[in-house]
């Protein structure tokens, strides 16, 4: 499904979907939730919805291939860090809340390494405290 839409670029699960995959969400999401290189959009597929957002080159990667899916999944970590970043840049009208949510025991310093990739100091702490916010709201913990 997703190397239809994101073709010829790769695309990997992220976001929500990933998490869910990693049993760290209990809904099962309406759209799956993807990250390419390729241009974005939305569509209606036979077996679902499906949301590609495109990410840049530097941020691309942190997946796994996952045989459940037959294609890429983000890493926990990674999954967290997509959302932050996407919704620090107000991009397709994500947002870091998460419903029914397990971030505990997570690998915050996973998720933090991805910061350093982004080349903008503005946008780093934007989607740094998108982060922080994301784990305040979820674990109740902070750094």
């Amino acid at each position: 499904m997703l190397e239809q839409r994101a073709d010829p670029y790769l695309a990997y699960l992220s976001g929500w979907s990933a998490l869910r995959l990693h049993d760290r969400i209990q809904q099962i999401p309406q759209t799956q939730f993807a990250i390419t290189l390729g241009r974005p959009g939305e569509w209606d597929m036979p077996d679902g919805r499906v949301a590609l957002h495109r990410i840049r080159p530097e941020l691309f990667g942190g997946y796994v291939y996952d045989s459940r899916v037959e294609g890429f999944v983000a890493l926990a970590e990674k999954a967290l860090f997509d959302l932050a970043y996407l919704s620090a840049m107000n991009r397709s009208g994500v947002s870091g809340s998460l419903p029914e949510t397990d971030l505990k025991g997570l690998r915050w310093s996973e998720a933090r390494t991805w910061l350093r990739r982004i080349q903008s100091p503005r946008i780093r702490a934007s989607v740094e405290r998108a982060l922080r916010s994301i784990r305040e709201r979820h674990t109740g913990t902070v750094d």
